[in-house]
């Protein structure tokens, strides 16, 4: 089947750049696609309606939605008490569930209608939440999923009072769910990111499972020459792009931030707004470095690729991070990156394109930050290197359009499947 005559329809959650982590694939997968000219179609919540109509524009018709329901604003009511963790194994994932359950029924009526030949639940990526998209006259694609995450030793101190025994609990309950709703089972494909995932899954492991990464940079939206960077380049500036929670570390930019402060001239910016802002601007004033210290908050997609591309280099000291889109998204700006070895991160870069810091304890991170800052902001050239690298790698591996080919091949192998079973 050629991919012009397929009719594709893509399940998720959220579909926004707003939202920002899982909720930017659907809206990704749904502009190459349309680029590309396939027929497709989203089913979505109607929580991101008024983006979708701005982003969208002539392509809204072809969104569909779910409404609120009182499951979910019971869920979110009690859900923003708990920790984020603890919120997303027990709250959000009933929420989900009902959201889910009446997508179903949508997707149902939508196969008919449009006569779609394939669906693709993209979101959301937990290798663990069962799946409702079965049974709807269409083969069924999951993923990719990313997770399997767990905290470096050295800060298990992070977890919520609770939290690893539930989490110890959630892993037998994951598994008795998706026996009670076997969507992955009988899903005609599951896509992880890496053989972490993989080991995640609770489902069997049978040979309609297949590796594909989950994030990957739009080339076509954002090109930037070499000469325009070079031009709007500021080798005095770091950045740090990401939600203000305790997991993200940011405490540790900061302090390493105040140790470097010692032997060059930069400024820190920090993009992204959470319940830890107010901790961390203090923090810059404990550390004397509040002058160089510039909190944006939440600013749209779009700008922070601005003020990320110029940068001398993006730090991410994540220890819970599956993905890290930022981190692709410097990498093809050339911007080099600072991330610690774990996780997404670890599994996008290397030494020839990034600098990754183990994350054997706390201060061990904000040495390595330090002493890289200094690096990067006295050397143009290792710097250059770096982002020249960077970027050939997310051209290689990590570009959009040579992804949705690789999922467009699971598609048609899915589709021809399902043809012969019903000759």
């Amino acid at each position: 089947m050629r991919e012009s005559s397929m009719r594709v329809l893509l399940v998720a959650e959220h579909a926004s750049c707003k939202f920002g982590g899982e909720a930017m694939l659907p809206l990704q997968y749904f502009r190459v696609m349309r680029r590309l000219g396939i027929e497709v179609w989203m089913l979505v919540h109607a929580r991101t309606r008024g983006e979708l109509q701005d982003v969208l524009a002539g392509e809204f018709s072809r969104v569909h939605y779910v409404e609120d329901s009182l499951i979910n604003k019971a869920c979110w009511l009690v859900g923003r008490r708990l920790p984020s963790r603890i919120r997303t194994i027990t709250t959000g994932a009933i929420s989900h569930m009902n959201t889910q359950w009446r997508q179903r029924l949508h997707a149902k009526r939508l196969v008919h209608e449009n006569k779609i030949d394939v669906i693709h639940e993209v979101a959301p990526v937990s290798p663990r939440m069962p799946s409702m998209m079965l049974g709807l006259g269409a083969p069924v694609v999951i993923g990719p999923m990313n997770g399997g995450m767990k905290y470096p030793a050295a800060f298990t101190h992070m977890q919520a009072p609770g939290e690893k025994s539930l989490y110890a609990v959630s892993k037998y309950i994951a598994w008795l769910a998706n026996i009670v709703i076997p969507g992955k089972r009988l899903a005609s494909a599951l896509l992880v990111a890496n053989e972490r995932t993989r080991d995640a899954l609770v489902v069997p492991k049978s040979g309609k499972t297949h590796y594909i990464v989950e994030n990957a940079v739009d080339l076509a939206v954002l090109r930037t020459s070499r000469d325009v960077i070079a031009k709007d380049k500021d080798p005095d500036r770091i950045v740090y792009v990401g939600r203000l929670v305790e997991c993200k570390c940011v405490h540790l930019l900061i302090q390493a931030a105040a140790i470097a402060s010692r032997d060059v001239e930069f400024t820190l910016e920090i993009i992204g707004d959470g319940p830890e802002r107010l901790r961390l601007e203090q923090l810059s004033r404990q550390c004397g470095i509040d002058h160089r210290v510039s909190f944006l908050g939440y600013i749209p997609h779009s700008e922070c690729m601005q003020r990320l591309d110029g940068a001398a280099a993006l730090v991410l000291p994540s220890v819970i991070e599956c993905g890290g889109a930022v981190v692709l998204e410097a990498m093809s700006l050339r911007i080099p990156v600072i991330a610690l070895r774990w996780g997404g991160p670890a599994d996008y870069l290397d030494e020839t394109c990034g600098i990754l810091i183990e994350p054997t304890t706390q201060e061990a991170i904000v040495r390595g930050i330090a002493s890289n800052i200094v690096l990067l902001i006295s050397d143009e050239l290792h710097r250059r290197q770096l982002g020249e690298m960077g970027r050939r790698r997310v051209e290689e591996c990590y570009n959009w359009e040579k992804k949705v080919a690789q999922v467009l091949e699971v598609y048609r192998d899915a589709i021809n499947t399902n043809r012969s079973k019903c000759e």
